[in-house]
Order: C-alpha cells, then structure tokens, then sequence
C-alpha cells in the first residue's frame, strides 16, 4: 500500500468519527429537551387537577358553605403551587320575574415556571 492510500485512509475514520460524534450530541440534546417538555406537561396536568380539585370541593360544600380561600400553597407534591379560590355574591332575574341569588366561584392555581408565573383557572356559578 502506498504512502497515499494511507492518508486517505485516515482522514476516512477522522471524518467519520466527527459525523457520528455530531449525531450522538443531536440526540442527547433532542432527549434533554423531551425530558424538560414532559416534566412541564405533567406539572400542567396536575395544576389543572387542582383547580378541578377545587372547583368540585365548591361544589359539594353547596351555596350556603362555599367561601373564600386564601392564596395558600399545596402541600404533598413536587412542584410549587398555590391554589386560591375567590366567591363572589350576586343576584339576577329570571324570566323577568323572579330573582335569584348566585355565587361565582373562581379557583386559581399558580406555579413558577422558570423566570415566568404560569395560571391556571376556572369558575363556576352556584344557584340558591
């Protein structure tokens, strides 16, 4: 074998060393990403049953019990989030007669998000 089949023999194996050293960096940093992706997904999924969480709890104390709660964190997961629940009285005419009293209920659940606050909310009106 000459001098020169050598050579290029080795530029060969260098090149392709870099091409697949390039690949395995694409698909480590492409599973980083997927891994930081599904644990925002999952931390969305659970705010959102905690303000379904709350909407129901509203809802089974019934008009006369549901009341204000203050901001105030959930304990027992990972994550950070506050949950706060707001009532708000009211009355309107139905049928043009009849008047009813209502209250709005809106729970609200929060959790940062890196530098940003991510909210998540939902209402419901309760009749007498």
């Amino acid at each position: 074998m000459s001098v020169r089949r050598r050579g290029y023999l080795l530029l060969e194996v260098t090149m392709a060393g870099v091409i697949t050293g390039i690949a395995v960096t694409a698909l480590l940093v492409q599973l980083g990403d997927a891994r930081v992706k599904s644990i925002g997904a999952a931390r969305d999924i659970t705010a959102q049953g905690l303000v379904a969480q709350g909407i129901e709890r509203a809802r089974s104390k019934g008009f006369g019990n549901v009341a204000d709660v203050a901001s105030a964190p959930v304990t027992g997961l990972q994550g950070t989030y506050t949950r706060q629940t707001v009532v708000v009285d009211g009355s309107e005419t139905l049928f043009g007669t009849q008047t009813t009293a209502f209250k709005d209920v809106t729970v609200t659940v929060t959790r940062p998000e890196g530098s940003i606050t991510r909210t998540y909310t939902a209402a419901l009106r309760l009749y007498e």
